[in-house]
């Protein structure tokens, strides 16, 4: 059984209608209302609050908090060298040290820089938050609006009936859009910040160069004997879990037997190169695609058409060079239920294209953890500008704040012609 995308009214559309009625009226609540008085921030483990006997600190991006409270909060055995101004945390398996004063911490016997050193305030000893959160394997999650950070722990997932990994990819996916304006206390200093390349505004700089191999499809009738272009399609996400709503699927048949499964890395599918982005070789034989990588999944033809792991699919058609765009296109995509489920979010992208192009961005976020016992809503915007550029299938963004971003580009194949792919997402003109 496959799906053919429809162009405009469906029902993952109405799911999102509903999650964001629920959370607007949501926002009259209490706690959202103390947002705007810009109260210290709150530390909440799971569904309890974590009281301090001062408040958490927020310092050049990174939050400590006292450790022992926080050390005893994530089930950890506390220990002070006071000689060596050592602070350590064990439990089971897992080992902790973080000296006062020193940008480096030691997680089982292996060094991991910090961005801000542990110290002492008013007679306390104060740890980086995150770091010692994420260290224990639970998952930090930063509200800007509200001004507060939620631990969640491995076994509170799981009474929630979401794995660590389900978890992980929501908050992640929620913090980075709910927070994209504001100031973001703490990224991981465990993990190496790669900033994009800064370029001078306005100025649109060339795509990545691929390997030369790809050809996009000819237009003739598909045999599965020389598959050769990039394909897509899409499925279902009614959860919200996997994909925000809905999945996207996309094939790039090159010579020699092999296949890129899913977006490209550098752009579109002319920009790749299989030493670098990671192609597969393939067989195809009684009715099975077979990878490389194991991995198997059905193929066949369905009145001409190419049909994978019962994902219809359609051929990309190459965009004209420098092609300028002229409207307001919107994607929404969603992440649980409100009320049904205990982390959820939605957010909806607005991107504007101008003829002369240029673009600007327009995002709103809105967000609900429902623990049980407490319920935190809160909602974010965002806003950005710059120049644009497609050519082939990949489209530049050159934002005024220095940032490049190349993403796959390409016209859906719509009676209207007013839905594009933009990454992983579909922009749609809305004309209700």
């Amino acid at each position: 059984m496959f799906v053919r995308y429809p162009s405009k009214a469906s029902v993952w559309k109405t799911a999102l209608i509903l999650l964001l009625a629920v959370a607007m009226t949501a926002l009259a609540s209490p706690r959202a209302a103390k947002a705007a008085e810009a109260p210290p921030i709150k530390v909440f483990l799971n569904d309890s609050q974590l009281q301090f006997a001062v408040d958490p600190m927020l310092q050049d991006g990174t939050t400590q908090v006292p450790f022992r409270v926080l050390f005893e909060a994530m089930g950890l055995k506390v220990g002070w060298n006071a000689e060596k101004r050592l602070v350590t945390g064990t439990k089971d398996d897992l080992s902790i040290e973080l000296t006062i004063g020193s940008k480096e911490a030691y997680v089982n016997g292996k060094k991991l820089p910090l961005l801000q050193p542990p110290r002492i305030v008013s007679g306390h000893t104060l740890v980086p938050l995150r770091f010692v959160g994420e260290s224990t394997g639970a998952i930090v999650v930063w509200d800007n609006k509200l001004r507060e950070i939620t631990i969640i722990t491995e076994e509170f997932a799981e009474s929630l009936g979401v794995t660590m990994e389900e978890m992980r990819q929501l908050a992640s996916e929620w913090e980075a859009q709910n927070n994209s304006s504001g100031t973001h206390p703490d990224p991981n200093p465990a993990v190496p910040l790669n900033p994009s390349p800064s370029i001078p505004a306005g100025e649109v700089p060339d795509k990545p160069k691929g390997d030369g191999t790809y050809k996009p499809a000819t237009g003739e009738p598909i045999t599965l004997s020389s598959l050769q272009g990039m394909y897509y399609g899409f499925s279902d996400d009614f959860g919200g879990y996997e994909c925000g709503g809905i999945c996207w699927h996309y094939y790039t048949f090159l010579p020699g037997g092999k296949v890129l499964v899913g977006e490209p890395p550098e752009g579109g599918p002319e920009t790749i190169d299989c030493k670098r982005d990671g192609c597969l070789s393939y067989t195809i034989s009684n009715g099975s695609l077979t990878l490389s990588s194991g991995e198997k999944l059905s193929i066949k033809l369905e009145k001409g058409e190419l049909v994978i792991d019962d994902v219809l699919l359609t051929a990309v058609q190459p965009a004209a060079d420098d092609l300028r765009l002229d409207n307001t296109f919107q994607n929404i995509t969603y992440w649980g239920f409100v009320g049904i489920t205990g982390f959820s979010s939605s957010s909806t992208e607005y991107i504007t294209f101008y003829p002369n192009g240029a673009f600007e961005t327009d995002s709103t976020t809105l967000g609900s953890f429902d623990a049980g016992s407490s319920v935190t809503n809160s909602v974010s915007t965002d806003g950005s500008t710059g120049t644009y550029r497609i050519r082939g299938n990949s489209i530049t963004f050159a934002y005024n704040d220095g940032r490049t971003v190349h993403k796959l580009f390409f016209v859906q194949d719509a009676p209207d012609n007013l839905d594009v792919q933009i990454g992983g997402l579909n922009f749609y003109v809305d004309t209700d």
